[in-house]
Parts: C-alpha cells; sequence; structure tokens
C-alpha cells in the first residue's frame, strides 16, 4: 500500500515493491500521476484522493478488501509538500497559520489518518508502516522552519506510534537527503504552488558537494530502503530511521 505512489520516490517504491513480487495497491491525488501508473504497471490498483481526507483514504481500504487480501504487510506513505526554505521572517504574518495548517496536515496527519485506517489490515498480517521524513527532520539547513517542524513531527509520531503497536507491528521512517528525480512542490498556502524542486545536472552537482559521499541519491536507490524496512531482514527493527543521505549526518 503506497500513498503519494504517483511520482518522485512514491513511484520508486512502487517499481521496487512490484521487482520484490510484492501486489500492490497505490494512491496519490492526481488522477492524471494514477492513470500513468496504471499505464506503466498494468498489475496496480490506483485509487485517487486526498491522503489528507479520511473518507478517501478509506476508499483504498476498502479497495484493499475487495482485492480479496486478507492484511497488508506493508503501508507507505510519501506524501509531502516543501517551503522552499522559508524561515520565519521570510513568512508573511497573514500567510504563517495557513501555511502551518496545510504544511502539517499533508505531511503529518496523512500519516496519523493512514496509521489509523490501515491498523485492522496491518495488524492481520503482522505488518509495518513505513513513513517519509527527511534529513531536514534531524538538521536545519534543509528546509524551512515549517518544514523542518514537520518533520521533527514525523520523527516523534513514528515513536509513539512504534511504542503504542509493539508487537504486533512495526512503525520506521526513511530520512532521505536531497534527491535527484523527485516531483517535491510547495504549499500553496505560502504561494508557493507554481514551485518544485529542480531537476537536471545542476541539482545533481549541488547534491554531490553537499554529501561527503559525493553523491546525488536518485529515486529508485531511495527505494530500496522502503524494501529492506517492509523485508524480514528488518523484522528486529522499530521506531528507527534509515539514513541513505550521503553521509550528510556526518557533516550535521
Amino acid at each position: 500500500m503506497v500513498l503519494g505512489a504517483g511520482s518522485g520516490i512514491g513511484r520508486a517504491v512502487v517499481a521496487a515493491y512490484l521487482a520484490a513480487g510484492a501486489k500492490v495497491l497505490a494512491f496519490d491525488i492526481s488522477a492524471e500521476k494514477c492513470a500513468g501508473l496504471e499505464a506503466d504497471f498494468p498489475q496496480v490498483r490506483t485509487i485517487t484522493g486526498d491522503a489528507t481526507d479520511e473518507n478517501d483514504i478509506q476508499k483504498l481500504a476498502d479497495l484493499c478488501e475487495d482485492q480479496g487480501w486478507v492484511g497488508v504487510d506493508a503501508m507507505v506513505s510519501c506524501v509531502g509538500l516543501f517551503d522552499f526554505y522559508q524561515g520565519i521572517e521570510d513568512i508573511p504574518p497573514k500567510n504563517l497559520s495557513g501555511g502551518f495548517d496545510q504544511i502539517m496536515r499533508v505531511n503529518v496527519l496523512s500519516n496519523l489518518l493512514a496509521a489509523q485506517v490501515f491498523l485492522p489490515l496491518l495488524r492481520k498480517a503482522r505488518g509495518t508502516m513505513i513513513f517519509t521524513s527527511s534529513s531536514s527532520g534531524f538538521f536545519p539547513g534543509r528546509g524551512g522552519i515549517l518544514y523542518l517542524t514537520s518533520k521533527f513531527a514525523i520523527r516523534g509520531s513514528i515513536a509513539a506510534l512504534a511504542h503504542e503497536l509493539a508487537p504486533d507491528i512495526r512503525v520506521n521512517g526513511v530520512a532521505p537527503g536531497g534527491v535527484t528525480g523527485t516531483d517535491l512542490r510547495g504549499a500553496a498556502s505560502l504561494g508557493l504552488e507554481d514551485m518544485r524542486v529542480p531537476t537536471g545536472d545542476g541539482r545533481d552537482a549541488d547534491l554531490k558537494n553537499l554529501t561527503p559521499l559525493e553523491l546525488a541519491m536518485t529515486t529508485d536507490e531511495i527505494a530500496q530502503s522502503y524494501v529492506f524496512l517492509a523485508s524480514d531482514g528488518a523484522r528486529g527493527m522499530t521506531g528507527t530511521f534509515l539514513h541513505p543521505d550521503g553521509g550528510m549526518g556526518i557533516r550535521g
């Protein structure tokens, strides 16, 4: 079960799970992206919806049961919005409350809604939840005030869920650094709806300069962390993170 599956890391996770032999249901807010997924991966069923709407998430859970699945082995969320490095002094006072509400709803509430809705199906399979954090959830400088706040909140929610749901369900996170091939977009409440993280050779060069390993990580490479966390090889891991960030954490 992959939310935010239409592009970027989410789409790469769908492809990686299929390559590992999994059956996948996918969810995205864009009908166009869902159609593209089904065209490229005919074995994948998709639902278009808003990850902050409980009714839309429930439709995905209902589709899972309609497919005859007894349970869900892995529920992954790759849903997110960016603030393009806006600091507290950069945000007009009239936009702060709306920006906070939108980014926290999309980046944090969506995870909690999915956790709650899929809990019965995950419990049947003794499955795992995997949420997408960021190096921004550990170090400042890789996003603005609202984005960092939301990513630190994801750390707390993973710890709380892992503690609450053990031993039945494992809950972990993936915290990438900068990624090539992502389609991360800005929050409309901050006037950033037309912005998206750039791609291309310039982006690759910038990322290589940021990391000790001098790597520009691709979405396909990041997706392998989600495959591992869903596997039996990670059965002893809960409440923790994988950091495919090129060693960014060494520099802090």
